[in-house]
């Protein structure tokens, strides 16, 4: 018998890439994406994110796009895509690469919400993924009115809101980074909504 090369007890039944051997079912289900950076060729990868996207659609369109489309029946178009997009930002940088935790993602939320304040504020450094938010912010924001700063702001008080609804944010915490991640493929967010677009314009899973 080939043993997993993992965790040398159980049978190994996959060829993982990663391991350059045979893995188990078991092993490669804890471990996918989380701890092994698992090729994107890799046809387990795929066939175990389809497996758990099915599993968790009831939770994610509760989530997401129930959360949504709530916004949007309140006719809040313009937070809805200030939204849509932090997310989708988060999307790329952390959950679709496997990395970060939901603390380092509220860590992110928290300097993009202060970087948009009027009031100058003495912080520390800020992390990479939250540098890298308040960039890739500005360059779909369109202008740095006290307007549009308040508008992004509040953007990222509701996503603070929901992170704290779903995760402690602790390190290690990945409920809402796990979350995101299954969403992504759903709600769009492989796809950038352009400047031009509006928030009405983005079709939720489900919708016609």
């Amino acid at each position: 018998m080939v043993k997993c090369a993992h965790c040398r007890d159980r049978k190994g039944k996959r060829k993982c890439p990663h391991l350059s051997g045979m893995i188990c079912t078991a092993c490669c289900g804890e471990n996918r994406r989380t701890v092994f950076p698992c090729p994107a060729d890799c046809p387990y990868l795929h066939t175990g994110e389809s497996y758990r996207r099915q599993r968790a659609a009831p939770q994610v369109r509760e989530k997401f796009t129930g959360r949504y489309a709530g916004y949007l029946r309140a006719g809040k178009d313009s937070l809805v895509r200030d939204l849509f997009e932090i997310e989708r930002i988060l999307y790329l940088g952390a959950a679709k690469a496997g990395k970060g935790d939901d603390g380092e993602i509220m860590e992110a939320v928290t300097f993009l919400r202060r970087s948009m304040s009027s009031l100058a504020t003495v912080e520390n450094f800020p992390g990479l993924l939250g540098r890298h938010l308040v960039d890739e912010v500005k360059k779909f924001a369109g202008d740095d009115s006290p307007g549009r700063r308040d508008e992004i702001r509040e953007a990222a008080d509701q996503l603070i809101r929901f992170l704290n609804s779903v995760s402690k944010c602790e390190g290690g915490d990945r409920d809402y980074i796990d979350l995101l991640h299954l969403a992504g493929h759903d709600m769009g967010f492989e796809k950038p909504v352009g400047p031009a677009k509006r928030a009405s314009g983005i079709v939720l899973p489900g919708e016609p």
